[in-house]
């Protein structure tokens, strides 16, 4: 998929209509998550493991699905999609124990995994805010294109295409983040979240920093060699350094409060440079 189409997502995506989960609209997420439980390359990568950790896992996430069928049929969508969300998480849970066990040595595979993990987590949220504004979202679309990346990408790396993968999940993930927080009017998503402490707030915006970064070599790589857009954002883009680097020596000496501010300001500092370039993004 080009670069532009997956960019059309969040700069183009019809996002919101009345109305409340159906059981017709849940079930395309149900298909979902049993291709992943059963047929996807995670799936597989955990039965060849042999980790008892990670098979645990993977045990659990079929029974989180379970509970998801058997509160469907009970009419309660509400409940089934709150089971379907952590019967992801503990199938991507699992992979992740899956490759500490040994079985996948090659880091680009394993950071494969961990962004795949991200963009599957981040199509929760979407549910989750959707829910929490009241409202149902045309989400089809998104759905579709996240699982139709999610395959292609996958299929990548089994041909041993690993960076092409890569880049097709990098891709997708800036698509899907924008996309959920262009659902929020402009707000982050991380207002919607309960972080355990300050250490986990800071891990998530260190992570959202991480995907503004992307979105500068994704949407600014031709216009930066305009030497007088280079010249107006360069300024905005040392200032987010500097800040991230102070963030990240807040966090070294356990100070994550701080840490969380002066990463968001950093985050703040990319969104300006991005914009500097002609480009409006929400944030």
């Amino acid at each position: 998929m080009k670069k532009s189409m997956v960019l059309a997502l969040f700069l183009g995506l019809t996002i919101l209509s009345g109305g409340a989960w159906s059981i017709d609209k849940v079930t395309n997420r149900f298909n979902s998550v049993e291709k992943l439980l059963t047929e996807s390359s995670a799936a597989r990568q955990i039965e060849s493991s042999g980790n008892p950790e990670a098979l645990a896992g993977r045990d659990q996430a079929h029974s989180h699905y379970e509970k998801a069928r058997l509160a469907k049929e009970a009419g309660d969508i509400e409940t089934a999609n709150a089971e379907l969300s952590m019967a992801t998480r503990v199938m991507m849970q699992a992979v992740r124990l899956a490759d500490r066990g040994g079985v996948v040595h090659d880091k680009k595979v394993t950071d494969f995994r961990s962004r795949e993990s991200s963009i599957t987590a981040l199509l929760d949220a979407h549910g989750r805010v959707m829910e929490e504004n009241g409202t149902v979202a045309e989400g089809e679309g998104l759905q579709r294109l996240v699982e139709q990346n999610l395959q292609e990408a996958n299929q990548l790396v089994e041909q041993g295409k690993v960076d092409e993968g890569r880049q097709l999940l990098d891709e997708t993930y800036v698509a899907t983040k924008m996309a959920v927080e262009k659902i929020r009017g402009g707000e982050t998503l991380v207002r919607s979240l309960n972080f355990a402490d300050k250490e986990e707030e800071y891990e998530y915006e260190l992570d959202r920093n991480d995907t503004h970064l992307m979105l500068v070599q994704v949407l600014l790589d031709e216009k930066l060699k305009d030497a007088r857009i280079s010249k107006q954002v360069e300024p905005f883009l040392k200032e987010a350094d500097t800040l991230r680097k102070r963030a990240e020596q807040e966090a070294g000496k356990g100070k994550f409060g701080e840490a969380v501010l002066t990463m968001e300001e950093s985050t703040r500092q990319v969104t300006r440079a991005i914009r500097m370039a002609g480009i409006f993004i929400p944030g």
